[in-house]
């Protein structure tokens, strides 16, 4: 159980990359990709296929990893978020 859960707080959301990101502005009529999503759970679905296929379906924006940075958190889903999500704020700088 989280330390917070425990002390009765309820846990924050924070980002796992820094604040600018969120700054970069995205193309006029850009639509967020229908991502397939990625729990963690499912024994037969690998992280690195997930993140393969999570790069083809943002070949939109592929010139700019830092967007792909700000938009994989909606590929996740369940213990994958939960784990995302859990990182330290700002842990996470690059795509690669």
């Amino acid at each position: 159980m989280e330390p917070e859960a425990r002390r009765g707080e309820r846990p924050t959301y924070r980002k796992s990359y820094p604040a600018y990101i969120d700054q970069i502005p995205l193309s006029p009529g850009f639509k967020v990709p229908n991502f397939t999503l990625f729990n963690g759970e499912d024994p037969y679905a690998s992280s690195v296929e997930h993140i393969g296929r999570f790069s083809v379906q943002c070949t939109t924006i592929e010139n700019n990893p830092l967007l792909k940075l700000r938009l994989f958190r909606n590929s996740l889903s369940g213990q994958a978020f939960t784990w995302y999500t859990s990182l330290p704020a700002n842990s996470v700088q690059t795509w690669e």
